[in-house]
């Protein structure tokens, strides 16, 4: 019987090499396999280099631009090739907020490669990421360190600055001063500082910021304005009379107080048009009176956002009324 069994038992040396049978096949596909990822890798590489070569081209890329992609490269996915940063704003956005972030690129680069890549302005009522996102157009204020009030209209988006037409060609605003930009649109008022790079005249070059701040308060910004107004007890049934603002924001405003009518802590309804006809009532308290009595100073109540938006964009007007 021990012979019969001894028989069909596998020689110890057959099941070994069925093992390397076995393990050879094994790492034969595994190399096969490992192989033929190497060669997509290489072939998507291939096609992402040239993929970039040919928007760098389009583009008009400087070495000094490519070196900011490859900075901003660093932090994509390792699967992900450099070109997408030239085609997709969304992934340009992150990688450049990582990067300056990490102060591994400059604030001006960054906004020349937007000018360059046409990642500029953004759907209305959007707060802006850049100053590159203000369009043409657009009124802003240019504050100097004296907290002088500058109105001006962006004429261009250019890569390296934004050209500003000034209201006046006397207005002092030297080439190298440092100065504070504010802009307003639906999605609210925003400010970024900057400086003056080059003055012609009546338009200014401005340097370009992608540090753009939310300004919380929206009655903070104030302007000089000589516009006319009716002014009237908001509790009584007097003929308003006729007035004018001496200046005018987004939680208050100075006006002439005819015949020093009114005082501290009157209510008052002002009624003015802010744009063309359409005309704007407001109700306001009195807090406190100046020059012996001929100016007062009142303070909006409950004022709906969209009535106060119409106030900033006279505010932001650049065109004296």
């Amino acid at each position: 019987m021990n012979t019969v069994a001894s028989g069909f038992q596998t020689p110890p040396i057959e099941i070994v090499a069925v093992f390397v049978l076995i393990a050879t096949m094994i790492a034969g596909f595994l190399l096969y396999y490992l192989g033929k990822q190497r060669a997509q890798r290489r072939r998507h590489a291939r096609e992402d280099a040239q993929r970039y070569h040919q928007l760098a081209h389009q583009y008009s890329l400087t070495p000094t631009d490519e070196s900011v992609i490859s900075q901003l490269a660093t932090y994509l996915q390792h699967s992900t090739g450099k070109h997408v940063l030239l085609h997709s704003q969304d992934v340009f956005n992150q990688t450049a907020a990582l990067a300056l972030e990490d102060d591994q690129v400059g604030s001006e680069q960054i906004s020349s490669l937007r000018v360059k890549l046409g990642y500029t302005g953004r759907p209305i009522g959007m707060r802006p990421r850049s100053s590159v996102d203000i369009p043409a157009g657009s009124a802003i204020l240019i504050e100097t360190r004296r907290h002088t009030a500058i109105h001006g209209t962006v004429v261009d988006v250019a890569s390296g600055a934004l050209r500003v037409r000034l209201d006046a060609e006397d207005i002092p605003l030297a080439e190298g001063k440092p100065i504070h930009v504010v802009y307003q649109n639906e999605a609210g008022v925003f400010e970024f500082d900057s400086a003056v790079l080059l003055r012609n005249g009546i338009e200014v070059q401005i340097q370009h910021s992608e540090e753009i701040k939310t300004v919380q308060q929206r009655n903070h910004y104030r302007r000089e304005l000589r516009l006319p107004v009716y002014v009237g007890n908001a509790l009584s049934s007097d003929e308003p009379e006729l007035s004018r603002f001496i200046d005018i924001g987004g939680g208050g405003a100075s006006l002439e107080n005819p015949g020093k009518r009114f005082n501290t802590g009157d209510t008052v309804e002002l009624t003015f048009h802010p744009e063309g006809d359409t005309t704007l009532n407001l109700i306001a308290t009195v807090v406190r009176t100046s020059h012996g009595g001929s100016t007062i100073h009142v303070k909006y109540g409950n004022i709906r956002e969209s009535s106060r938006d119409r106030v900033y964009r006279l505010l932001f007007a650049s065109q004296d009324s």
